[in-house]
């Protein structure tokens, strides 16, 4: 059994981005809209987000180490602050 935590294999990420599409079609809502209500704000974490829109919590953002496992980009995001295309848990590709 691998240990990666992320899907080597875009094609894994699918049914996450499906199952998003499916909360957005039948709440009538974006996934991070639904997410927000049911789910983040309940649980007190008003901070968390698909991006960070604010300028002045940049310094926030964690950043690799060199010694961290991935070498490459994790997810397909290069930059936390620009939007996605999509809202989705592959990261809207």
């Amino acid at each position: 059994m691998s240990a990666t935590l992320v899907p080597t294999e875009p094609a894994a990420t699918l049914p996450a981005i499906g199952l998003g599409r499916v909360i957005e079609v039948v709440s009538g809502k974006s996934l991070f809209q639904f997410e927000k209500e049911r789910l983040l704000d309940p649980l007190g974490m008003g901070d968390t987000a698909f991006y960070v829109a604010d300028e002045a919590r940049r310094a926030l953002i964690a950043e690799p180490l060199p010694a961290d496992r991935f070498t490459s980009l994790v997810a397909g995001i290069s930059d936390p602050m620009r939007p996605r295309r999509w809202e989705s848990g592959g990261a809207g590709w």
